[in-house]
């Protein structure tokens, strides 16, 4: 059934439910049970229907969903690997990168769990990639974007707020004035840590809501 013609029928189902509950309301014995119970029929047609249409759009949306995941996946995997992972552990070494990230994590991601070395480490690999990293963080903010306008809310708030979080620190780590001051260094470090969990979280959770599992889509 298409779209339009459901629509019409879910309208005139309801209609007629309300007419002849408003007519059995005037009637009495043999007829008021069969107008009742042509009411019943009557919006029972039309909730059937709505939610016909509902599970209909949700899965055109999630089919939708599938190239817009893996649209999405390379540019959020070129931060993380080349700007993430691996300038961490070319600047501090796989262990004490590690450490550093334990630290940020166990400690309610506060900059100020980290120590002196470490922040001012985190703020030169920041930084010297500035600029590349920055038009990766273009590319995934306006993939994000149109994922939220193609999927909607009403495929799934998780998501939706897993990409807004996202955007959100795009945008606070693009307006950072690099000036080497401490507090600016304790903002930088917070969100590019910040940058690399929210946008690793909206992958998980649109794969997670995809049903795909890790061997479907990791490289």
């Amino acid at each position: 059934m298409k779209r339009t013609s459901a629509k019409t029928v879910i309208i005139l189902a309801t209609l007629l439910a309300v007419a002849f509950g408003a007519w059995a309301y005037f009637q009495t014995g043999y007829w008021q049970s069969l107008l009742l119970g042509l009411a019943r029929t009557s919006l029972s047609l039309a909730i059937g229907l709505v939610v016909v249409n509902v599970y209909l759009k949700l899965q055109e949306k999630r089919q939708a969903a599938v190239p817009l995941f893996k649209m999405i996946v390379p540019s959020i995997s070129a931060f993380h690997n080349d700007y993430f992972i691996e300038q961490g552990r070319l600047k501090f070494g796989t262990p004490d990168f590690n450490t550093l990230l334990r630290a940020y994590q166990t400690n309610k991601r506060d900059p100020k769990a980290l120590s002196p070395a470490q922040r001012t480490g985190l703020y030169e690999i920041i930084e010297a990639n500035r600029d590349e990293v920055v038009v990766i963080l273009d590319k995934i903010s306006d993939q994000l974007k149109e994922m939220s306008f193609i999927l909607g809310w009403s495929f799934s708030p998780r998501i939706m707020r897993a990409s807004l979080d996202c955007r959100l620190i795009i945008v606070e780590f693009k307006a950072l004035d690099l000036d080497g001051e401490e507090q600016t260094k304790l903002d930088a470090c917070e969100l590019y840590l910040d940058i690399d969990a929210t946008s690793g979280a909206v992958v998980a959770t649109l794969a997670e809501l995809l049903g795909l599992k890790d061997d479907e889509w990791k490289s």
